[in-house]
Parts: structure tokens; sequence; C-alpha cells
């Protein structure tokens, strides 16, 4: 699939299911754990002013803003999406006024929009599945770009997911291990997120001139059991990201929906990275 059908096939998921993706269980585990950088990670290392301008792009629903907001309340905030949905849910809750600003930013265009360094914390959480890989390298730097010397940028990757995949019992028919191939498969293309380790994530982002000032790791395991808690783990269209990952989507849902269903085990680290300009 070309890169801007990809991202014109998850700018139409997200606007239609803006909703789902804000109470799915998999979306609560990433903003519990944002929450933990913040307090761990953030809170300790950047001290924002009432001139400081902070950007998160691919907002969503803009939980990671609000909770900043919180602890930032004289920052100014800019919380861009690509999805028009998700940027009228931030306005309507977090408002468009004062020191809080909400509006769709296709990311790869920030420099274009905003072409002076003036951003002192840039925030760039979960997103990254949508970028090919000289997209994610151009998107960093473009980051470093705009931020000013001496700023800040957060970037919470999807989990990496371990080499360890588990099945709660193992499947027997030939039908079966198909379906456990393409559930286990497909979670595993999404979670890697185009990055094969950490190590080359950071090799990715230093060499642009960041220097990485901390990072806060969590390991856990993720239990998905059937095709419903799939859907909604990921909160929505599920089927958009099987033809993004290059997954036969009928075959897909059939398998999920029709054949004896087996709990599978991912472990996963989740992992925020703070790098300064």
């Amino acid at each position: 699939m070309s890169k801007n059908k990809v991202k014109n096939v998850a700018r139409k998921v997200y606007n239609k299911h803006a909703t789902d993706y804000r109470t799915s269980k998999y979306k609560r585990v990433i903003d519990n754990f944002g929450n933990r950088c913040i307090s761990k990670l953030l809170l300790p290392n950047i001290k924002l002013e009432s001139e400081s301008k902070v950007l998160e792009l691919a907002c969503g629903e803009g939980h990671f803003t609000r909770d900043l907001l919180a602890e930032f309340p004289e920052g100014e905030f800019l919380a861009t999406d690509y999805s028009d949905e998700m940027v009228d849910y931030v306005r309507s809750t977090l408002g468009d006024k004062g020191n809080v600003k909400s509006e769709r930013l296709n990311a790869l265009e920030l420099d274009n929009k905003y072409p002076k360094s003036d951003f002192t914390f840039v925030v760039f959480r979960n997103s990254e599945v949508y970028f090919a890989a000289k997209e994610k390298q151009l998107l960093f730097m473009k980051i470093y770009k705009v931020l000013k010397p001496g700023g800040f940028f957060f970037y919470q990757p999807v989990d990496f997911a371990s080499d360890q995949i588990q099945t709660i019992k193992s499947p027997k028919s030939i039908v079966e291990k198909i379906h456990v191939h393409y559930m286990a498969n497909y979670f595993l293309s999404v979670l890697k997120a185009r990055h094969a380790s950490r190590e080359s994530m950071l090799q990715e982002i230093t060499k642009i001139g960041f220097t990485l000032s901390g990072e806060e790791n969590k390991e856990y395991a993720h239990q998905i059991n059937n095709y419903g808690e799939l859907k909604g783990e990921m909160g929505m269209g599920i089927e958009a990201r099987l033809e993004i990952s290059g997954y036969n989507v009928l075959l897909f849902k059939f398998l999920a929906r029709f054949i004896a269903k087996y709990p599978i085990v991912h472990n996963l680290n989740q992992s925020g990275f703070l790098f300064q300009k």
C-alpha cells in the first residue's frame, strides 16, 4: 500500500472510530504508562515557563496533553492530529482558547506550518506505525528542526515486542494453526512498529543530533483471547490496520470469527524516551 493511502486509511478509520478509540483497554494501558513517564521522567527533567511552547503530534483524544497541562499550567499547548474527529474532541474537552490550541496537522508538514525553532517541548506517542521508515526518520528531523536549542522531545514508541509469543494451548488442526499464525503475526507486525530494536531506534534518533536524557521502561504480559478482544484492544479499525500491515482482511476475519479461538500472550515492553536538542 502506498504511504499516502496508508495515511488516508488511518485518517478515515480514526474519524469513524474516535469514540471507540477513547475507550479501548489497550489505550488505557498506553495512557497509564504515559502518566508514569510524566511523573518519573518528565517532571524531574523539564521545567516549562509561561512562554514555553508545547507541541503534541498525533495527540488522539488529548489525554497526554491534558495531563501535561495539569502539571505545567503556565505552558502554551498545541495538540495536533491527522483526524478531524480527534481534533474536534480535544477542542470539546480542552477548549480552543487561552493557552491550549488544537488543529489538524499532517506531522510531515510540521516545519512548513511552523518554520521557526520555537517549541520548547515536542511529544510523539504510539503513532509511528503509520509512517514508513524513511518518513519516520524525516519526521524526527523535522521535530529537531522546530525545537529550540536545548528543547526536549518525548518519544513513546508502540510497544517493543519480545521474540516470544505464547498460546495457552496448542492448536491442532491446520486451519487452527493458520488462525493462530494470523493473529500472532499480525499483532507483532503492529507492535514491532518498524523498529528492529531499542538500540536501532536510539541510533536512528541520536544521529540527527538529539541526546538521550533519560528513559522509562515497563515489561508486561499482554493477553488476547479472541478476535473480539483483539478488536477491543486496538480500539478501532482493526480491518484497516490489517490492510496496512499487508494481511488478507477477509481471511483473517473468517478465521477469527468462525474458527476455535486460542488465547495468545505477548511479552511486551513499554518504553518512553526523553531526548534533548
